[in-house]
């Protein structure tokens, strides 16, 4: 698939999460495929792209697991995504990396990506300036979270959005604010993302 524009995602914490929310925001104006469930292994992805990708499909959105060093990798090697998302980092899995350390250098393995374009990388993980890395975390202000759906503020560079949406959760707002950084990537307006976002 030639044309094909390859997001990968890996983190500890809400991959499956942000996967969802970026697959269904970018599929409000392009043909979009996300991984099932929680495939998130080589073998897994080898298997997905195999046997469900479909041809047609614009964007593949692809959540990457590890147990090991290299593990991720070896994802970038065979993906080669020209866009990367590295969600928040804590101890999850600790008992197979030993550390923290070990977990921040294994995820940041998607870098490696010989395609890549841009990274979205979680304040968590580093603070390390590179030309490729945008951080996020620090976007959403006056949220205000209910059992009806939650409304939030997405500021950065280019200003204020408004949001509101029927996700519950004031902690998913930072998992939608890394999907809304790929929306504007891929050329959304600000009308667009408050559309997809609701």
């Amino acid at each position: 698939i030639h044309d094909l524009e390859i997001v990968a995602i890996t983190g500890s914490y809400g991959k499956t999460s942000i996967k969802n929310f970026v697959a269904q925001i970018l599929s409000a104006k392009y043909r979009v495929y996300a991984t099932p469930r929680s495939v998130n292994t080589l073998g897994g992805i080898i298997r997905d792209v195999n046997d469900g990708l479909p041809q047609d499909s614009q964007i593949y959105v692809c959540e990457a697991g590890a147990r090991e060093r290299g593990d991720i990798a070896e994802i970038a090697q065979f993906l080669e995504p020209q866009r990367v998302v590295v969600g928040k980092v804590g101890l999850a899995h600790v008992e197979y990396f030993k550390s923290l350390q070990n977990i921040i250098a294994t995820k940041l393995e998607i870098m490696r990506s010989v395609r890549l374009k841009k990274a979205f990388i979680h304040t968590s993980v580093t603070d390390e300036p590179h030309e490729k890395v945008e951080f996020f975390g620090d976007e959403i202000q006056n949220v205000v979270a209910t059992l009806d759906g939650t409304t939030f503020d997405f500021v950065d560079a280019s200003g204020t959005i408004s949001l509101a949406t029927s996700v519950l959760g004031a902690f998913q707002t930072m998992n939608i604010a890394v999907a809304i950084k790929l929306a504007k990537e891929f050329g959304y307006s600000n009308d667009e993302i408050i559309k997809a976002v609701a």
